[in-house]
């Protein structure tokens, strides 16, 4: 499975997804996500996880994240891709 993690200024959605179908997805406040996410990594087994946000994450959520998935990615405004932005 396949965890995806958008957190943004005021919510953060997350979603599931095995192959092309999502399994689950829901919307949680930033003060909820930890708890949230906790609870959703004891209840399913996650490979690939990748967390995009436009505000700081709090070290214990990506820690979480590296924790819980085979390989974790945190999409950033450091991150190398092959996107040219003219």
């Amino acid at each position: 499975m396949n965890l995806t993690i958008d957190q943004g200024n005021t919510s953060t959605k997350i979603a599931i997804f095995e192959q092309d179908h999502c399994l689950i997805e829901f919307s949680v406040s930033d003060e909820e996500l930890e708890y949230k996410l906790i609870e959703l990594l004891s209840t399913n087994t996650i490979q690939n996880s990748i967390l995009s946000s436009v505000i700081h994450t709090s070290s214990s959520i990506i820690q979480l994240l590296q924790s819980k998935s085979e390989k974790f990615i945190e999409l950033n405004d450091k991150t190398l891709l092959p996107i040219k932005n003219l």
